[in-house]
């Protein structure tokens, strides 16, 4: 985690991934926990610890809770977590289709231009905000929004990253129309792009990030 010769404690305690990690999962089930009828009763009020370690080690057992037994108890928290609403483009120009790539992925790895949607923010703007934000350009047409949505859940590390407000996200599509000449890829988010035939970019997304469930089986009810 980190070398206490060359770095304070606190520093460490600050900085490292995996105790973030542990400080968002014992935050909810703090949260959770207070609200719970057996707290200060057959729950003694100092399991939390115990019950974040289960998280790693399910067989754990923690005889102070009810949930101690089975599923451990962030499991069946992330389970009444909302999906998060996700906004995606099926971009186009003449018989070509855009694909992206993110900066942390490999090169094998590509997917259609996404992003979330705000809070009370509509469709057809946030797209529009998304592209311009990725692809530093706003020469776009909306042709249409899909009747297909695609739905999926994340993995524990990407719900710790959104400090558990979601369980994954639900996306929805726009049918994209480029108008420009050129692309400015946001460099912090896509470190490529390319434009490729519809069966190019089947067989590209066939090697996709393992969080995108489904993807391929979606993408295919969206192309003519």
């Amino acid at each position: 985690m980190g070398n206490i010769k060359n770095d304070s404690v606190f520093d460490i305690w600050q900085t490292n991934n995996k105790l973030e990690t542990l400080r968002n999962q014992a935050q909810k089930l703090k949260e959770y926990c207070y609200e719970c009828k057996e707290n200060g009763k057959r729950c003694p009020g100092t399991v939390f610890e115990l019950e974040t370690y289960r998280q790693i080690k399910p067989k754990t057992k923690n005889y102070y809770c009810i949930y101690g037994q089975g599923e451990p108890l962030l499991d069946k928290l992330v389970k009444k977590l909302p999906y998060r609403d996700n906004i995606g483009g099926l971009v186009f120009k003449g018989s070509k289709y855009l694909l992206v790539q993110r900066t942390n992925w490999p090169d094998n790895f590509w997917k259609l231009p996404q992003g979330g949607i705000n809070e009370k923010e509509k469709k057809d703007k946030a797209i529009r905000r998304e592209l311009n934000e990725e692809l530093g350009t706003d020469k776009f047409k909306i042709i249409k929004l899909f009747p297909f949505t695609h739905q999926y859940d994340w993995d524990k590390e990407s719900i710790n990253l959104a400090n558990f407000r979601w369980r994954g996200q639900k996306q929805f599509f726009f049918l994209v129309e480029f108008t420009g000449d050129k692309i400015n890829l946001n460099s912090e988010e896509l470190k490529n792009y390319c434009w490729v035939t519809k069966d190019e970019l089947l067989k590209r997304i066939d090697v996709i990030h393992p969080l995108f469930k489904g993807y391929k089986k979606i993408i295919k009810k969206l192309l003519p």
